[in-house]
């Protein structure tokens, strides 16, 4: 019935209509995308320091959960620019306002402003480092023992 629901063009690929079909089936009714967004914050948080995280995907909707989720970990500093800003702006107020030596104050901190950009006003800091900055995929050779191994992506954070 899938079959034959499927464009003529999309059936000579290598893998029949129907699989495609029941992989969704299964990934729904198992929930595995959202207890795979679940798991991988868990894992990271019982991490040791220098410990590491390895997953292996099987299609790239694991693949692009897995790694957004370690982007996400690896990232420090999430402060908007507007923020850092308004943050300067702060900082040349007070030095305006002040009324011994205004215009030495406004001088500094106007010499600091370029610096006062990269400041963190966030205080976020990256929990993991990702390892593998493209997924590792099975060789020609492994593929070969074990077809099952062709769609499979592994990706490793470490722990910080």
């Amino acid at each position: 019935m899938i079959a034959a629901a499927v464009p003529k063009k999309r059936y000579f690929s290598r893998i029949h209509p129907a699989t495609k079909t029941f992989q969704a089936l299964r990934i729904e009714v198992n929930r595995e995308l959202e207890n795979l967004k679940n798991f991988i914050p868990q894992a990271i948080d019982n991490l040791a320091l220098g410990g590491r995280l390895a997953i292996i995907s099987f299609h790239s909707l694991e693949d692009r959960i897995v790694k957004n989720i370690f982007r996400e970990n690896a990232r420090g500093c999430i402060c908007p620019p507007a923020q850092q800003i308004q943050k300067l702006q702060e900082k040349y107020a007070d030095a305006v306002s002040r009324a011994d030596s205004s215009a030495d104050s406004l001088e500094k901190a106007l010499r600091a402003g370029p610096k006062s950009f990269s400041r963190c006003v966030c205080g976020k800091e990256p929990r993991v480092k990702i390892i593998t900055k493209k997924p590792i995929i099975p060789s020609g050779e492994e593929i070969s023992r074990n077809l099952r191994s062709r769609s499979a992506k592994l990706q490793v954070c470490e722990r910080v």
